[in-house]
């Protein structure tokens, strides 16, 4: 509950950098699951949204990082993804990572 409350009020990159690199070296399954039962993967969502806004050379690593992190939360269910919005966002960094490679 702490780290959704934290992730929720930080709005800076290197703060935002720091709390993805707990997450990814959190190895407790049932501390990852809370989070995810605190809205961990809207706040995520957010923040996916919120990278564009941040300069052009820091977007690659902060995806990067989003990412990783996704990769370690115990989802269970395709329906959570969805419903937080993240996989739109994902399938649209894919197509603009397709998209920019073609030209």
């Amino acid at each position: 509950l702490q780290l959704s409350r934290l992730m929720v009020q930080t709005d800076s990159n290197e703060h935002r950098q720091l709390i993805l690199k707990t997450i990814q070296s959190t190895t407790d399954a049932a501390t990852l699951k809370r989070f995810l039962n605190y809205q961990g993967l809207n706040i995520l969502w957010s923040w996916m949204v919120d990278v564009n806004e941040y300069p052009a050379s820091l977007r690659g690593q902060c995806k990067l990082d989003i990412i990783t992190a996704l990769q370690r939360l115990p989802i269970s269910t395709k329906n959570a993804v969805e419903d937080s919005k993240v996989i739109k966002v994902l399938k649209k960094w894919v197509d603009n990572e397709q998209s920019s490679g073609q030209q």
